[in-house]
């Protein structure tokens, strides 16, 4: 049976610390449970009081309020002091009615805010009747009451607002007090328990360094001096704890470790004896490894040796070309053998032999080409057996091969078995070594026959290589010259379906043996080589007369019946539509072999154009003869008879009237002439279209067979054309509308927007267009044919010429119509929109490539620049600009458009804002040729401004921009400068020249004005 287990030291101070902690923790929990419950409590009660005072507080700031605005409305009257008034009554109300249920546990308190909540019902009681008064306007009653109730009323209900926040302020006082009582009294509770926690600390660590430290000190030395090789034991205590227990413990350790070391010093001999024994056998294993070394280092050589030869029989094939076997074979040959020089000769004949390869022979670095034989080479050529001698060594090879002074040359002769012939021989050389083994010999002999027989056998494959590459070489040029054919073939080919005329070969039994493409296209898919001459005369679309003609001329060509043939030429049409001229040519001379070319020209432009000709000779006869005609007519009358005056006016108004109809057609001729030889110029600047088409509508509005109504947007309605060509297409839509509307007095003209265009309209309710003829209604001198429109004259140029102006200044021209109910033409440009210059580099210049050119290093400089070809367009864009005027203006005087450069510059100076902008005229810049690209500026602008100079002055300008308008030229006459200015009445008040540039300070346009005002009074 176990004995139980004594107390020890760890129980006793685990009892002792668990013991103080208790206690400490109790008197801590109390302390704090006590203080946190009074803390709370007047926490609470606070609280409650805090509340009941703002109650309090708000019940006395809503009643002053109501005194105050009953006061305010007895004096002013306004009602809304009486709208404040009940609200900070029902205020009032709600607070006395919340006092009075927080103070229900408290009778003294309850009782005190009925007695106020009375007397403040006492007092509205009596402000009612005030204010009753007030309404009545019994101000007598008013005073009478307010000194007699109401002013004591107010008095004592402050008097008791005031005793009542008094004794609140004072419960508050007093609970605060408590509070600080509190925290005194947990303040001295700390205090308290940290000296009952002192005292603890010290006694535990009295008993510790008693019971346990001191002990344990004593242990460490001990078990310090065992550990130096020292037994020392401890004096027993008997103590029954861990630390008596820990002495026994060291005490016994103590012993065991003596009676180890006496049993380790006895086992230490043992094997000191045992090592005797095995220094004598490992010098007896070391014998037996030494001669297992040697025998291994011996067949590790041979395999060594086997392996160097397998290497060398394995480079020996799989090579495609010479040269790569012998910069692999040979030097593994060499590797194989332990050599250190080698030379392959080849013979050419008996007296020319050329050194192939060699390795290690600095005296045949020279060897070039074929040389003759002589020495033990010679002997081995002619002898054809193999020859072994030993040399002295040469200076160079001395030098290479580490200062020996003998070497061991073997040759070896090159015999092809199959012939027995020699073909050269191989020398193999080693410096240095004693005299060569039979055993290396024989190896040496077996590697090089190897390698003969490998040379053999490249040599065959070399051969072979040979003739193929000069097979795929032919093999190449034959299929580059089938390939040229082909090609030559096709160009053939696509020049001739190329050409406008169809073309066919046939021989002279008519089979057709070639065809090009646009004959297929001309005449029928029909014509296709294997097919027969035969079906040009038998085509049904061919009149019979033309058939039989170009049979007879066929048959006879053919036949070879007409004697001296060389070429024959006939017309022939198919239908009415297509119109052919045929010649065929003899391609040899008259035999069994003739091949013939028939060649078929497409006339049907020509024809047309023949019939067009005709057709406007017609015209033009009868159009011009009948205002000639007219006038010659009335010329007549007025010169050879007696006319009265009012019948003399009539004939000149006739006359008048007809010689502006020629003068208008001619007009129409020579447009039409310029537009057909590209010779017709237009100038788009900015127009106002509404401007344009009102005052064109105002001329045709005189007319006395139609009226014009107009429908255009109230802003204006910018476009960029020419404005005499949109006027002429204005005046010919109008005049073609009331031409064919005589049944219909009204003709509409419209102006609408749609998507980003301006389209104007022209609609009539007149006679309508045929749906037969609406393709060709703007061909030139085409007019409708039936019997309502052949008693309406004209050259059926009108709509050619809208046609073709219109799409020259980048618009379209659209119609649509009713047989019968009339038609609307429509004419649609792009919208122009002008922009702002503000804060921008404007460049007005007509050739496009030089404003890039003066554009280009500005931009590169982040400046945004606006450049523009026409004056109006420039000033346009002024008009439109807000705010702050553009940086620079570069201009050029000689501009497209009516305007130039000039009119722009005074435009600048008459605007008020923007007048102050520096200008740079930009007129003698010279223009780069046609090879200009933007980034190659600097090449071409010359002085004297170059792009350089050009940006430089704009940057100054822009940089310091002068209070007056600044003008800047390049230098030049300045007489002529002066000139220039005046002319176009621009006023200077300072030119100077300055460098490469001439500066032009110039008057606002109105202060030159004044100017000329005062001189003229």
């Amino acid at each position: 049976m176990m004995r139980p287990r004594e107390k020890g030291l760890a129980a006793n101070l685990s009892r002792q610390v668990v013991w103080l902690a208790f206690t400490l923790a109790f008197i801590i929990i109390s302390t704090s449970l006590f203080v946190n419950y009074q803390v709370q409590r007047n926490g609470t009660e606070m609280q409650n009081r805090l509340e009941e005072l703002n109650r309090l507080q708000d019940a006395e700031s809503n009643y002053q309020s109501i005194v105050s605005n009953s006061r305010a409305h007895l004096a002013y009257g306004r009602d809304e002091f009486l709208m404040d008034i009940e609200s900070n009554k029902q205020r009032y109300h709600a607070a006395l009615s919340s006092l009075i249920s927080m103070s229900a546990n408290d009778p003294q308190d309850s009782a005190r805010y009925a007695e106020l909540q009375s007397l403040g019902d006492d007092y509205f009681d009596q402000l009612q009747t005030v204010l009753s008064f007030r309404a009545a306007g019994k101000t007598g009653e008013i005073n009478n009451l307010s000194t007699a109730k109401i002013t004591p009323l107010i008095q004592t209900i402050d008097t008791h607002f005031d005793s009542l926040l008094h004794l609140q302020r004072a419960r508050m006082a007093e609970l605060t007090e408590n509070n600080k009582d509190l925290n005194r009294l947990l303040l001295w509770a700390s205090f308290v328990i940290l000296a009952f926690a002192v005292v603890f600390v010290v006694r535990l660590r009295s008993h510790l360094r008693t019971a346990v430290i001191a002990p344990i000190q004593e242990m460490e030395a001990v078990v310090g001096e065992i550990g130096g090789g020292q037994f020392k034991y401890l004096q027993e205590s008997g103590r029954k704890d861990e630390v008596g227990r820990l002495v026994t413990g060291i005490n016994i350790m103590t012993s065991q470790l003596q009676n180890r070391q006496e049993e380790l010093d006895h086992n230490l001999n043992k094997l000191s004896e045992q090592h005797d024994e095995l220094e004598a056998m490992n010098e007896e294993i070391m014998a037996q490894q030494l001669e297992r070394q040697q025998t291994l280092d011996l067949l590790t050589e041979r395999e060594a040796k086997l392996e160097t030869i397998t290497s060398f029989q394995s480079h020996l094939t799989g090579f495609t070309d010479m040269d790569s076997f012998l910069n692999t074979s040979l030097p593994s040959l060499v590797e194989a053998l332990q050599l250190d020089a080698m030379l392959l000769v080849r013979s050419s004949n008996d007296h020319e032999h050329e050194c192939v390869y060699s390795i290690g022979y600095p005296q045949l670095s020279d060897w070039t080409g074929k040389k003759e034989l002589f020495g033990p080479a010679l002997r081995v050529v002619k002898e054809q057996t193999t020859s072994i001698r030993t040399r002295p060594v040469t200076g160079a090879e001395r030098g290479i091969h580490g200062g020996y002074e003998y070497a061991h040359d073997q040759y070896y002769p090159f015999i092809v078995e199959q012939t027995q012939e020699i073909k050269g021989f191989l020398l193999l050389t080693s410096y240095g070594k004693k005299e060569l083994s039979p055993e290396n010999l024989e190896t040496a002999s077996g590697l090089v026959k190897q390698f003969f027989l490998a040379y053999t056998a490249q040599l065959a494959n070399e051969k072979l290589r040979n003739q193929a590459d000069e097979l795929e070489h032919l093999n190449k040029r034959l299929g580059t010259e089938k390939l040229l054919l082909s090609e030559q073939r096709d160009r053939f080919r696509r020049i001739v379906d190329s050409l406008h005329e169809g073309m066919l070969i046939c021989d002279y039994t008519g089979e057709i043996s070639f065809v090009n493409r646009p004959l297929t296209e001309l005449l029928s898919a029909e014509l296709k080589v294997g097919a027969n001459i035969d079906w040009l005369y038998e085509y049904p679309g061919i009149e019979l007369s033309v058939r039989t003609v170009l049979r007879n001329q066929i048959q006879l060509a053919l036949g070879g019946s007409l004697e001296d043939f060389r070429e024959f030429r006939e017309y022939f049409s198919i239908g009415s539509d297509k119109h052919f001229e045929l010649y065929m040519n003899n391609l040899n001379d008259f035999d069994e072999n003739d091949q013939f070319l028939f060649v078929f020209r497409d006339r049907t432009e020509e024809a047309a154009a023949e019939r067009v000709k005709n057709e406007f000779v017609s015209i033009v006869s009868h159009e011009l003869r009948t205002p000639l005609a007219s006038i010659m007519g009335f010329v007549e009358i007025l010169l050879k008879r007696e006319v009265v005056p009012a019948k003399r006016l009539k004939y000149l108004e006739t006359i008048h009237k007809e010689s502006i109809r020629l003068s208008s057609l001619i007009t129409d001729f020579l447009d039409l002439q310029r537009m057909e030889s590209g010779k017709q110029k237009y100038i788009p600047v900015p127009l106002d279209l509404r401007s344009v088409a009102d005052n064109v509508s105002a001329q045709w509005k005189n007319t006395s067979t139609h009226r014009i109504e107009t429908e255009f947007p109230e802003t204006s309605c910018y476009i960029k054309g020419d404005a005499d060509r949109v006027i002429q297409v204005l005046h010919n839509l109008i005049s073609n509308a009331v031409k064919y509307s005589p049944g219909a007095d009204l003709i509409n003209l419209r102006i609408r927007a749609e998507a980003e265009q301006w389209i104007i309209d022209v609609q009539d309710y007149g006679l309508g267009i045929p749906e037969d003829s609406r393709d060709q209604l703007f061909n030139k001198f085409y007019r409708v044919d039936n019997s309502d429109r052949r008693q309406i004259g004209g050259t059926g140029l009108g709509l050619a010429i809208v046609k073709e102006m219109v799409e020259g200044m980048g618009g379209k021209v659209t119609f649509q119509s009713v047989l019968g109910k009339g038609s609307t033409f429509s004419v649609s440009f792009k919208a122009f929109s002008p922009i702002s210059l503000s804060h921008k580099i404007v460049v007005v210049e007509d050739d496009e490539t030089l404003g890039k050119l003066i554009s280009a290093p500005f931009e590169e400089r982040n400046y945004e620049v606006i450049l523009m070809d026409t004056a109006e367009e420039a000033l346009l864009q002024l008009n439109y600009t807000t705010g702050s005027p553009p940086l620079l203006c570069i201009v050029d005087v000689q501009l497209n458009g009516e305007k130039s450069g000039w009119d722009f510059v005074s435009g600048l100076l008459n605007h008020e804002f923007f007048r102050a902008t520096p200008v740079i005229v930009s007129s003698v810049l010279e223009r780069p040729d046609s090879s200009y690209t933007e980034f190659q500026y600097g090449a071409y602008l010359q002085k004297p401004f170059t792009v350089e100079r050009l940006l430089e002055l704009g940057e100054q300008l822009i940089s310091h921009a002068p209070r007056l308008p600044h003008l800047i030229l390049p230098v030049q006459n300045e007489d002529h400068v002066k000139a220039s200015l005046e002319q176009n009445g621009i006023a200077a008040t300072d030119l100077s020249s300055s460098g490469d540039i001439i500066k032009v300070n110039l008057v606002p346009a109105d202060k030159s004005d004044t100017g000329n005002e005062e001189r003229e009074h």
